[in-house]
């Protein structure tokens, strides 16, 4: 009983501290929200009115508050480098609070099993200066094409971000993709979340 009494001391301290639901250190914080789709991620910016799919970008030292939900099946986000894996389920929202470090580019990924495409659910993690990001948000919200629910209806249907892009740029004469291969678009409505979470807790299909 000593011995299960110090091991449950030594185990809950560290679990509390460190809980994905607290942010890890005081300072400010970035909201991302993010949607897991069958088989690409998009990261929603409200606050700077951009989005992006299979690719985020985030300011260096920082504290990154993601709030996370599925549009279909069960997705697991996880950006090994940063910090543990979280699960996203329709219907419901997840929080997880990471914290960047310096400059450099990670991987991030889908490590739950999901259909035969989920091994490619991949994002790339572009962790850069603050007055780099600042540079990322203006371009993404001057360059990229607005993100319409008919937009999303094209990101919704099952496949991959390049799938995706080239359905998507028959629909406009902007420019889709980035270098590494995602797609930004200017995200004026700050509402797709809340629809979607919505629509899945109804257990409608998205419209």
């Amino acid at each position: 009983m000593v011995i299960v009494a110090f091991l449950a001391i030594m185990i809950a301290g560290p679990q509390t501290r460190y809980s994905p639901e607290r942010a890890p250190t005081a300072g400010e914080t970035l909201e991302i929200q993010v949607i897991g789709m069958n088989w690409k991620w998009l990261f929603l910016y409200p606050d700077h009115h951009v989005a992006s799919v299979n690719t985020i970008t985030l300011p260096e030292n920082t504290n990154i508050r993601f709030a996370l939900t599925s549009d279909g099946t069960m997705q697991s986000f996880f950006i090994p480098a940063l910090g543990g894996q979280i699960y996203a389920m329709g219907g419901m929202v997840t929080h997880l609070n990471l914290r960047t470090g310096a400059s450099t580019d990670l991987l991030g990924e889908n490590t739950q099993f999901n259909g035969e495409g989920f091994q490619d659910q991949k994002f790339i993690v572009h962790v850069v200066s603050r007055e780099a990001f600042s540079q990322w948000v203006e371009h993404a919200f001057n360059t990229g094409p607005e993100l319409t629910r008919g937009f999303y209806r094209v990101l919704h249907q099952q496949g991959t971000c390049r799938d995706a892009h080239e359905q998507l740029q028959q629909m406009t004469s902007s420019p889709m993709c980035e270098e590494a291969g995602g797609l930004v678009f200017r995200y004026m409505s700050g509402l797709i979340f809340k629809e979607v979470l919505r629509d899945t807790q109804r257990g409608n299909n998205v419209k």
